[in-house]
């Protein structure tokens, strides 16, 4: 398990672990880095570019699929395409998350049987494995299923784990919402935190849709306002 202190993050080695840094926990400290070399990312020459995708002017998350680009979140599927209706996968998501919040990878070791160590997203698979944020109900056996688009309830239960970690763990009421009996049971308290958090709401017509797949014009928006809360803890 893993931590947030004073600004840092700890990866913390005692079993007993309650949520935070005490001073009898062992754990060692991961420095932030400036940049995480991940497949799949913006390249530093292409951070300079307003605007190169000709597919997103009509989005309703344009502006956050500049902000999330430009900061090297999020890539496009080529020099001028986002595709934002597309499905994100959890490979892809779970990715987003550690670049967004500056969160060093650690070497693949075959913790999964679909995972090889050529993918891009080993590191980023090792990292999530190690930090806990997959829900086991996400796996099948040892395997993760990197490549399949990742449904709203899995998005929400990997970002709960990283702000119930940094302290952020409120939940709020979600019979507000009409379909809240969709929920699996293991992500209920995953989706009222990141209700609570604003990270995740309901559409026009009061449903959140948590078993349905995330596009990556909802995976810019919601990775925003992840970073705006986590950043402001």
């Amino acid at each position: 398990p893993w931590a947030i202190s004073d600004g840092n993050m700890y990866i913390i080695a005692n079993t007993d672990w309650n949520g935070g840094v005490g001073e009898n926990d062992q754990y060692t400290k991961v420095n932030y880095i400036e940049e995480l070399g991940l497949g799949q990312s913006s390249s530093k020459q292409d951070l300079d570019k307003t605007n190169g995708f000709i597919d997103i002017d009509s989005s309703w998350a344009k502006n956050d699929i500049l902000e999330m680009y430009k900061q090297g979140i999020i890539a496009g599927k080529s020099d001028e395409l986002y595709c934002p209706e597309d499905n994100i996968s959890r490979a892809e998501l779970i990715a987003m998350v550690f670049r967004a919040i500056k969160y060093r990878l650690y070497d693949y070791k075959d913790c999964y049987d679909d995972v090889n160590m050529t993918d891009w997203y080993a590191p980023v698979m090792q990292t999530a494995n190690d930090t806990k944020i997959i829900a086991s109900q996400m796996l099948d056996g040892k395997s993760i299923n990197p490549n399949k688009a990742i449904t709203r309830e899995e998005a929400a239960s990997i970002i709960s784990h990283v702000c119930i970690a940094a302290g952020i763990d409120g939940v709020s009421d979600m019979n507000e919402f009409k379909d809240v009996s969709d929920i699996s049971d293991w992500a209920t308290t995953a989706m009222a935190n990141t209700v609570y958090c604003g990270i995740f709401s309901g559409d026009d017509n009061g449903r959140l849709k948590p078993t349905h797949s995330i596009t990556r014009a909802e995976a810019a928006s919601v990775v925003k306002r992840f970073m705006d809360k986590y950043l402001t803890k």
